[in-house]
């Protein structure tokens, strides 16, 4: 029972980790300016 757990939390590691680089690859890809844009507001907000 515990094998089975810890292989289930494995996988949804897996697939939300994959989930978090895909969306971080889409977002460079589309809307790379818009992102750096962003970026620099929010340092000189600090």
């Amino acid at each position: 029972m515990k094998y089975i757990i810890f292989l289930f939390r494995a996988i949804w590691l897996a697939l939300s980790l994959l989930i978090l680089f895909f969306s971080m690859h889409r977002l460079s890809l589309l809307d790379s300016t818009r992102d750096v844009s962003e970026l620099i507001s929010l340092i000189l907000m600090e």
